[in-house]
């Protein structure tokens, strides 16, 4: 999934363009723009712009321009710089949200906003899917195969082999333990049937029913006894995921179906964004001119 292009950044680069050649205009609303049956509205408060869609969707964007100190790595020494930050707000309708924010490295002043383009927004982007009550669930990168969780902290890779956490890989349904460290794991149902009393007490009834047992036959029994001590350990560990940690994973498959889903059906589209753009870079102009007359 190309979700930078549904996340419509180079559009929402377009409007930051002009909201930092903007900042005397401090507000500004327009409404009834009209794409495919869909109106589109937007107000600009200060150096944010909220835009909205008939559809009951709605996008936040917003720039600051701050000064602040910061260590030299080579001298240690305290020294001044510019920091250029960019938030970016998807509100959902079920009262969740996706953020995005970055920090660009630009020439001091708002004006500076002017030069930001897409690819600025796509590299060391700082993401994250907030929950309605606020708690911010996971972040993920832009081609989704990638879902940090923030509680549990579990970093979650999904692959073409299965689903990736640390040293385990799991079905890509997240119902089935497939590897672990390396090694193919056997279907669950063998660790639920595997009771340690009852095999150490066949082992048993093997040595009590056969006398003559060779010594060394006798030998590799008891230690067979004594290495499923071990294996119940293994056992335990095994269905403990399946009762606790497979649930981290279906939690990041959720986080990743409801950020795929939103983006591309609970979002003002892309198209929405280039026709606000437009608007803002039309009406902008035409105010600035009176202003500077």
């Amino acid at each position: 999934m190309e979700l930078f292009l549904d996340l419509g950044l180079r559009e929402i680069s377009s409007i930051i363009n002009v909201m930092g050649v903007t900042t005397e205009i401090d507000q500004l609303h327009a409404d009834n723009l009209e794409h495919n049956g869909v109106l589109y509205s937007y107000d600009k408060n200060g150096n944010n712009v909220e835009i909205s869609d008939s559809l009951g969707n709605k996008t936040k964007i917003s720039i600051n321009c701050r000064t602040g100190e910061e260590e030299n790595p080579f001298t240690h020494a305290l020294e001044m710089h510019d920091y250029h930050d960019i938030a970016i707000e998807y509100l959902l309708k079920d009262g969740s949200k996706i953020t995005l924010e970055k920090t660009v490295g630009l020439n001091p002043g708002y004006e500076s906003f002017e030069n930001v383009r897409r690819h600025d927004l796509l590299h060391d982007l700082k993401t994250c899917y907030v929950d309605k009550e606020g708690k911010e669930v996971a972040s993920f990168n832009l081609s989704l195969d990638t879902i940090c969780l923030k509680d549990p902290i579990e970093k979650v890779d999904f692959t073409k082999d299965g689903i990736k956490c640390g040293n385990k890989i799991v079905s890509l349904e997240g119902n089935s333990l497939l590897s672990l460290n390396g090694e193919e794991i056997p279907n669950k149902n063998i660790f639920e049937s595997f009771n340690i009393k009852e095999e150490q007490e066949k082992i048993k009834r093997i040595i009590d029913e056969n006398k003559d047992l060779h010594p060394f036959t006798m030998e590799v029994l008891e230690d067979a006894s004594r290495k499923l001590d071990r294996k119940e350990r293994y056992v335990k560990d095994i269905l403990d995921f399946y009762d606790k940690d497979i649930n981290n994973i279906r939690k990041a498959i959720d986080t990743k179906n409801k950020i795929e889903e939103n983006v591309k059906h609970g979002i003002v589209n892309k198209e929405g964004l280039d026709l606000v753009a437009n608007d803002f870079y039309l009406r902008t102009r035409t105010q600035l001119y009176t202003l500077k007359k």
